[in-house]
């Protein structure tokens, strides 16, 4: 459904900022992530909301907010890249964030990315965020950098996806998400812009959004399933035997960390994270 509205001071230099929240059975959390977009103080933005045909009441949930939703669907889909694409597909702005249902994006995070967008010209812009389980207390502060970048790009997501913008022409450029990667898509996307010369990536400090901890990426049973996409994501531009290396050594790393975060209390984890992170 399309309300065809787009929230636009017409006097104002700063760019078309498009969102796009993906959700499916969501009428828990659904209404958190809306309201964060919503509440922004920016002045040209869009909001686009691509359910997957929920059973519970997060359509009805979305209805109420319409008069603020640009575009809205419900409808099945192939997963989560098949929806992000959908949003994508339908986004009029310059620039695009995807924040998923039970996420949400700080007050000033509009603001900050759009000056950021209109003074440094960068394609990508991704900033800090926050981790949180609200059930066992736990919270920290994630803050990347191109050192991240530079650093991890081999290893695993170096960037925090809920708090990065991507421009409609980056996303054109690299042909959206590929769906053939359950999990990982996301980090493809980004592996394969590091690697596209032209493509420039502009880190800030800024919280600009709250994930919760948890979800299919970081269950146990997917841990053999981010490996082996990994893999495939490096497949022609690392050595065979070294990418091999790479895949088990994270796996055997990670699963060696999924375990201590399950064997000790929230708040020891919470303090690891903390010290970890300098904060």
């Amino acid at each position: 459904m399309s309300g065809k509205k787009i929230f636009s001071n017409q006097y104002s230099s700063l760019p078309l900022i498009s969102i796009v929240t993906v959700v499916f059975n969501g009428e828990a959390t659904i209404a958190k992530t809306i309201e964060s977009v919503i509440g922004q103080d920016y002045p040209n933005w869009e909001y686009i909301i691509i359910d997957g045909g929920s059973s519970d009441r997060t359509v009805e949930i979305i209805a109420s907010y319409q008069d603020y939703i640009t575009h809205w669907i419900s409808e099945a889909d192939s997963g989560i890249y098949d929806a992000m694409n959908k949003g994508i597909e339908l986004a009029q702005g310059e620039i695009i964030g995807i924040i998923n249902s039970g996420d949400w994006y700080s007050q000033n995070s509009l603001t900050v990315v759009g000056k950021l967008a209109k003074n440094s010209g960068a394609d990508i812009i991704t900033g800090a965020m926050i981790r949180f389980d609200t059930e066992k207390e736990i919270s920290f502060k994630l803050t990347k950098d191109t050192c991240d970048l530079e650093r991890n790009i081999h290893w695993g997501m170096p960037i925090n996806h809920p708090a990065t913008f991507v421009s409609k022409n980056t996303y054109k450029k690299l042909n959206k998400f590929n769906n053939q990667y359950q999990i990982c898509a996301d980090y493809d996307l980004i592996y394969r812009a590091y690697y596209t010369q032209e493509i420039k990536f502009e880190f800030t400090p800024e919280v600009l959004a709250h994930m919760s901890l948890g979800g299919i990426s970081e269950q146990f049973s997917s841990l053999v399933i981010r490996s082996r996409e990994h893999f495939q994501i490096e497949g022609d531009r690392t050595f065979f035997l070294l990418n091999l290396t790479r895949r088990i050594y994270w796996l055997i790393i990670n699963s060696f960390k999924y375990l201590v975060r399950n064997s000790f209390s929230p708040k020891l984890i919470m303090r690891y994270y903390q010290l970890r992170h300098g904060i």
